[in-house]
């Protein structure tokens, strides 16, 4: 047997003033003793001009699944709500699921137990202000109890019988409730809060006709749409609530109000209304709507079953034409489209929308299940291209991009395009026997005075001077005891005094591109290019030392007397260099001259004390996502970051403690490359992989401390 809850009187007397006659109200009684919404004259619209028009384009997210697979009850999810607690509601055809990160819980209707759920078809979701979780079923509204985990069911019994296709329930800020169905709306009225553990207070209803849709706005107002009109309906406790009849319209055009949806950016105080094909600001004091921020053409469509604002003040519009992503600082609307084919299909027939306390995106579809999206992974800015060679920081902030057979490319990170591609020599105005001789590049730096250095096969550098344009030729470094250089002048260094250091199979070689003059520095040992060339990484260090990773360990040079050290992985001394071969070499933030950080190619990270020559290692033993690290690099708080095999990790020297970022944070891939990292400088950080590269902000990367409830969900 059901049990029984406290019965809701009916509230027969009548409130209502008379409305002006140009603009009668919607909401209208459904019976002569059933209350009457107050109706005002509609007011006067601002009209603006200056609308923004769309630009096309689209972009491309990395989302995850969740499906029936993952423990979903169903893959109709129509609405979503967050509690206090963290857990995340979704409203699906065969139950109502909560979410705790980890697994599903899944509450459905029990015939015999009266304290289940009223139906198993869920179609609407809300956590009031007093953390309340509000649900509607194809059997009622439902109040749950978050003590008992049993559900308390709301009689909506209108004269004619039950209400019981009910769309949507917003509990106000009073706690009263409003109730949509198809063609009629309840207020119910409760007489004291209500409380866990306890049956529902008695009520009053209030009934109105009318196919309304409503939005709870922080200022405790409600507004919705009917067919032909704006509602700003401000609710009032045991009294008569005030509803405003508002003409939509934008420069003398009136906007369809048929399904058009209000979002708040409660951050900037601004409130949006969102329609079929336009986005419009509105007053919520006044009600006035103001000017049209977006506009779109004809042919396409802004999704409307569900929006949500991000903290940046974006819009994120689901529906069945996909998701969008509205952005009020340039004014587009981008169409996004998801990295992994296989979710095309969801974002083709979403049902809802939903932003969680986090800044997580979910989308709900019509069949598929759910997708998330962090919008911290595009802190990542990623580019998608071949396998990177090398990359390295322009003066004004570009970067050149060394891809496989390519001579130079320059990428703009704020326009995201290369602003200049030259495939090979064959484009630039030399000899042609020269061209024949030397295609690609290996790679290239660009000084101070916009000169570009390429790095070229056969012991040759390419100096390419885009302002003269048919100014550029090629210089070869000359012989060392009698031998003529012929290894790839690689890597590339600029150095202090307009001096460029380049590898060599004879030599490190210094040239002064003021006089043209190379100065060989030959190597203490002999030389092999293999696996790599000889010369893998160089590094100047504030003292002028000159130091080069090499595939036979760490050597330094000091300029100015010719002198080499050289230092080896000694398997008896843990305190010698982890590996021989040497990926990346990094001053450190605070004793540039005193100590580096050294990449290795299997031994991990190692902190290279330069006055005693001893090292300390760091491995995945220590947090190191893997011992292969391809670059080093530190930022402006004295972390370092690092590119391995098994995505970007950052280390905190002070606590040494790590945190790795994978391809699930919005990395081209958790693989990356040797030679493929940069720092700009206005201090962005470059990584290059195999499937093109990253960049992004390392300030904006900070961790989150932000206390998270801690809840035992399960023994």
């Amino acid at each position: 047997m059901r049990a029984r809850v406290q019965g809701c009187k009916r509230d027969g007397a009548a409130h209502s003033r008379t409305p002006a006659p140009s603009h009668p109200c919607t909401l209208t009684p459904s019976n002569p003793r059933t209350l009457q919404l107050l109706r005002i004259p509609a007011l006067l619209l601002l009209l603006a001009a200056g609308t923004a028009r769309a630009q096309v384009d689209t972009l491309q997210l990395p989302f995850t699944a969740l499906t029936i697979d993952d423990g979903l009850a169903q893959g109709m999810v129509s609405s979503i709500a967050q509690d206090k607690y963290g857990f995340l509601w979704f409203a699906t055809k065969d139950g109502l699921d909560r979410y705790d990160g980890y697994s599903f819980t899944t509450f459905r209707h029990d015939p015999e137990d009266s304290t289940t759920i009223a139906g198993n078809t869920v179609n609407w979701l809300q956590v009031d202000g007093a953390q309340r979780l509000w649900v509607v079923t194809d059997g009622g509204v439902d109040l749950f109890d978050p003590v008992t985990e049993r559900f308390r069911h709301v009689p909506l019994m209108h004269p004619q019988g039950p209400l019981r296709t009910v769309r949507q329930a917003i509990a106000d800020a009073n706690g009263d409730l409003w109730a949509c169905g198809n063609g009629l709306v309840v207020k119910v009225t409760f007489a004291k809060p209500p409380v866990p553990e306890e049956p529902l207070p008695p009520c009053t209803l209030k009934w109105f006709a009318g196919d309304v849709s409503l939005t709870l706005l922080s200022d405790g107002r409600l507004w919705g749409t009917d067919t032909a009109h704006v509602l700003r309906i401000t609710p009032v406790h045991g009294g008569q609530d005030v509803v405003d009849t508002l003409q939509a319209s934008v420069g003398g055009r009136a906007l369809e109000t048929a399904g058009m949806r209000f979002v708040e950016d409660t951050a900037r105080g601004i409130l949006r209304g969102v329609g079929h094909d336009f986005i419009v600001t509105i007053d919520r004091a006044t009600g006035r709507f103001g000017q049209a921020e977006l506009e779109i053409g004809v042919g396409r469509s802004i999704s409307q079953n569900g929006v949500a604002c991000d903290a940046e003040g974006r819009l994120w519009m689901a529906g069945s034409s996909g998701v969008q992503r509205y952005d009020p600082a340039d004014g587009q609307l981008l169409p996004l489209m998801p990295l992994d084919p296989a979710h095309a299909k969801v974002l083709a027939s979403l049902k809802s929308c939903f932003m969680d306390h986090g800044g997580t995106l979910w989308l709900g579809s019509s069949g598929h299940g759910l997708l998330k999206y962090d919008p911290r992974t595009a802190r990542f800015n990623k580019w998608d291209d071949s396998s990177i060679r090398t990359l390295v920081p322009t003066p004004d902030g570009k970067l050149l991009v060394g891809r496989w057979w390519e001579l130079l490319a320059e990428f703009d990170p704020v326009k995201r395009r290369y602003a200049r591609v030259i495939k090979s020599t064959k484009e630039l105005a030399m000899p042609a026997a020269e061209q024949a001789q030397h295609q690609p590049g290996d790679m290239a730096v660009q000084d101070a005075q916009g000169i570009f250095w390429v790095s070229l096969n056969y012991g040759n550098l390419l100096r390419y001077d885009p302002a003269a344009g048919a100014a550029s030729r090629i210089l070869r470094p000359g012989k060392v005891e009698g031998k003529v250089e012929d290894g790839p002048m690689f890597p590339l260094m600029l150095g202090t005094g307009h001096m460029l250091w380049a590898g060599g199979n004879l030599a490190l070689w210094r040239f002064d591109t003021r006089t043209n003059a190379f100065t060989p520095y030959p190597w203490p040992v002999p030389t092999v290019n293999d696996p790599y060339n000889f010369a893998v990484a160089l590094h100047e260090s504030p003292d002028g030392l000159v130091w080069a990773g090499t595939v036979k360990g760490l050597m330094r040079l000091d300029p100015a007397t010719g002198d080499w050290r050289h230092y080896m992985n000694d398997p008896k001394n843990p305190r010698s260099l982890s590996a021989d071969i040497i990926f990346s070499i990094c001053g450190d933030p605070d004793d540039p001259a005193g100590v580096l950080w050294i990449g290795t190619n299997g031994g991990g990270l190692d902190r290279f004390d330069v006055r005693t020559g001893e090292v300390e290692r760091i491995t995945t033993r220590d947090g190191l996502p893997n011992d292969v690290v391809y670059g080093v690099l530190a930022d402006g708080a004295g972390r370092l970051w690092m590119s391995t095999n098994k995505g970007i990790a950052c280390y905190g020297r002070q606590h040494k403690t790590f945190r790795t970022f994978t391809v699930n944070d919005g990395l081209q891939s958790n693989e990356f490359n040797r030679n493929a990292y940069a720092k700009g400088p206005d201090g962005t950080l470059f990584f290059g992989g195999v499937n093109g590269f990253n960049y992004f902000d390392p300030r904006k990367l900070t961790a989150d401390s932000t206390a998270a409830p801690i809840l035992i969900t399960a023994i």
